[in-house]
C-alpha cells in the first residue's frame, strides 16, 4: 500500500488512471440544466396568465357590450366581472388590472399585469351591436 502522490504514481504505471473529469463536467453542466428548467417553467406560466388574461379581457369587453347595447352597462360592473374571471386561476402574475372604456360603437378594455421586470400589457376591444336600429332605418328606406 503506497501513500500519497506515490499511490496516483504506481496506479498510473500500472495502467489505470483515476479520473474525475464526468464528475467536474456535471459540477459545470447541471446548473445550467437546472438554469434552463427554471426558465421555460417561468415563460410556461408567463404565457399561460397571458392567456388567461387576454380571454378574460375579451369576455369582460363583450359582456359590455352586450350591456351597452341593454343601456345597463357600468364599468364598476365590468371591472368585478374581470376579476371575477381571473380569480383563481394566474400562476405567475399575482395582481392584475383592467381599465374599462366605454363608447356608444366600442368597449375596450385594457389589461396590465407585472411580476418583476416581467409585464404583461394588453388591449381587447368588442363592438356594440345594435341590429334593431339598423332593421327599423331598413325598413323606413322600404316602405317609401
Amino acid at each position: 500500500m503506497l501513500k500519497g502522490n506515490a499511490t496516483l504514481k504506481s496506479a498510473a504505471l500500472k495502467g489505470t488512471t483515476l479520473k474525475g473529469s464526468a464528475t467536474i463536467e456535471m459540477a459545470y453542466i447541471m446548473p445550467l440544466f437546472l438554469w434552463m428548467f427554471l426558465m421555460i417553467m417561468t415563460a410556461a406560466f408567463y404565457f399561460h396568465d397571458k392567456v388567461i388574461l387576454y380571454a378574460a379581457a375579451y369576455e369582460t369587453a363583450v359582456t359590455g357590450a352586450e350591456l351597452e347595447r341593454r343601456e345597463e352597462s357600468d364599468e364598476v360592473i365590468l371591472a368585478e366581472h374581470f376579476q371575477e374571471r381571473i380569480k383563481g386561476k394566474l400562476i405567475f402574475f399575482s395582481g392584475a388590472s383592467a381599465e374599462i372604456e366605454e363608447s356608444l360603437e366600442k368597449v375596450t378594455v385594457r389589461i396590465s399585469a407585472q411580476k418583476g421586470k416581467w409585464r404583461i400589457q394588453g388591449e381587447e376591444r368588442a363592438a356594440v351591436m345594435r341590429p334593431e336600429i339598423l332593421l327599423r332605418h331598413k325598413s323606413k328606406e322600404e316602405t317609401r
